[in-house]
Formats: C-alpha cells, sequence, structure tokens
C-alpha cells in the first residue's frame, strides 16, 4: 500500500492526468509515464506519487501488455469544466480501496464520521469536494454519494459478522465431535432455511437430533449481543429441547463458549401486541449465567 496521504494536490494531478490520457488518446503505461514526468507545469516533481496513487488505487488500471484503462467512473467529459465530480469518484476509489479507519463510522451516517476524520490533508479534501454540508446544504449528489460510502462500511461489517460466525460454527463442529464421537451436519453450509446452523445428537449412545444454533462475537461478553430471528424463535419452540444455542466468546485467545437450552433465550423475547410482531431482538450475552 502507498503510503502517502491523500490530499487535494494530488486529486488535482490525476484529474489534470486523466484530462490528458482522454485528450491525447493514452492507450500505454510507458507513453503515460513519458507523459506524467514531461509535465513540469501541473505534476512538478509529484508526477511519481500520482502514478503510484493511480495504480494503487485502482484509477488506472494496468492491463498484462501495459495497456491502461481509466478505474470505474473515471471517464471525464472533455467538455466539463468542473472537476468536483471527477474527484468524488476518485475518492470514493479510494475509500474503497483503502478502507480508512473511519469507515467503521459511516453507518452511522455524516456527523458519525466527521469526528473520526482527523488527518488534515483528509479533512481539506472532504471539504474542497463539498463532501461535508450540513443537511440544509445537501444535495441529491452529496447523499448519493454518502449512501454509497456507507452502504460500503455495512456490507464490510456483515463481511466480518459472517467470518465470525462461519467461525463459531466450525468450533461447534469441533466440540461435538469430540463430546458425541460423530461429526455433526454442518447445515447452515447448505442452507438457511433450517433455523440452525449445526445438526448433532443428543449424546453418543442417543442419535436423537440436536439442532444449534450459533450465535458468536469477537467483542467481549459483557458487552456482547445475540440478534435472535423471529424464525430462530418458532424453531426454537417447535422442536423445544431438541433445540439449544451455542454462545461463542472469541474476544480473547482461548475460545469460550455457553450452551444455553431454547427456554432460557426464549424466555428474553418480548410479546406481540395487537397487530405488532416482532422479527428480530437482541438479546445481551451477560443475561445468561457464564
Amino acid at each position: 500500500m502507498y503510503q502517502k496521504p491523500i490530499s487535494i494536490g494530488y486529486l488535482d494531478g490525476i484529474s489534470h492526468l486523466i484530462v490528458q490520457i482522454e485528450q491525447l488518446e493514452i492507450k500505454n503505461f510507458n507513453d503515460l509515464i513519458e507523459l506524467a514526468f514531461a509535465d513540469n507545469i501541473r505534476l512538478r516533481g509529484t508526477w511519481e506519487i500520482v502514478i503510484n496513487y493511480s495504480i494503487e488505487y485502482d484509477w488506472i488500471i494496468i492491463g498484462p501488455d501495459e495497456e491502461i484503462k481509466l478505474g470505474d467512473g473515471l471517464k471525464f467529459p472533455l467538455s466539463a469544466k468542473d472537476f468536483i465530480p471527477l474527484q468524488r469518484q476518485l475518492l470514493w476509489l479510494y475509500i474503497w480501496k483503502q478502507k480508512p479507519t473511519w469507515l467503521r463510522y459511516a453507518q452511522n451516517g455524516l456527523n458519525g464520521v466527521k469526528p473520526h476524520i482527523t488527518d488534515d490533508d483528509e479533512r481539506q479534501v472532504f471539504k474542497h469536494l463539498k463532501l461535508m454540508p450540513d443537511s440544509e446544504n445537501n444535495d441529491i449528489e452529496v447523499s448519493k454519494w454518502w449512501l454509497r460510502v456507507s452502504n460500503l462500511a455495512r456490507t464490510i461489517t456483515q463481511e466480518k459478522k459472517t467470518e465470525t460466525g462461519i467461525e463459531g460454527e466450525f468450533l461447534t463442529i469441533k466440540y461435538e465431535t469430540r463430546r458425541t464421537g460423530v461429526r455433526p451436519k454442518h447445515v447452515a453450509f447448505e442452507s438457511n432455511s433450517f433455523g440452525y446452523d449445526v445438526l448433532s445428537q443428543i449424546s453418543n449412545e442417543d442419535t436423537s437430533p440436536l439442532n444449534i444454533e450459533v450465535k458468536s462475537s469477537t467483542i467481549p461478553r459483557r458487552a456482547a449481543s445475540i440478534n435472535l430471528t423471529r424464525f430462530e424463535f418458532e424453531k426454537a419452540i417447535d422442536m423445544g429441547t431438541n433445540y439449544i444455542f451455542h454462545l461463542w466468546d472469541l474476544s480473547e485467545k482461548h475460545s469460550l463458549l455457553l450452551v444455553v437450552p431454547s427456554s432460557e433465550v426464549v424466555k428474553h423475547t418480548p410479546k406481540d401486541t395487537r397487530e405488532g410482531k416482532w422479527d428480530l431482538v437482541k438479546i445481551k450475552f451477560d443475561v445468561f449465567n457464564w
């Protein structure tokens, strides 16, 4: 990863270079290098940084025969005078590739992000691109831009949750194999329509089905929660004692398991009232006896 802070100057440099690529129909990487090196007015001594940025963040993509093409959404109309839309796309591609630390806060909206963009150059870029307006001065293009960033943050968070969930499921498979002497079935791998993750058996001698819903967290259990869906709740009710929960605390070097009967989980669910029906409930790990 090329570790130079992003700045307005570098965005201006690559924007200028993109226009040159379009105007001169540059198709080859060596021609691009020659063009950038010869530009003593706009790029001066920054051409190497601009080129490295361009490659690192997929602003310019180099093919197998050193042919080049512009990154996603970077075609610049030569009649345009305003670099702002182009530079917003450059910044988007930078965020998509770099995953800056403040991105995790983007799920909470712009005000959630602002305190965490602490690099001065980065803050100047956002202000220059008019991406930090208040709600009264916002416009549709800025809203769309931030929606993409928020969706990216949610996707990354969901991917991490999914990976944590799979880690817990395999810990359960390992645990159940030791406990019963029989490797259980990883039904969640086949489909999410079962309402549980692992199909095991009561014991080595009792082969009655034991349906296990696995909930895992990398957050210490005092702060962790499980998300219980309505579907899982209904399966737990239907299957009774043949349905249990495995809660995995993965926050420490050695994972910690708590086996919870479905009846203990169900008692923490809300009641439907009139036409209202709950679909998802959050239950803290620490309400159970660890």
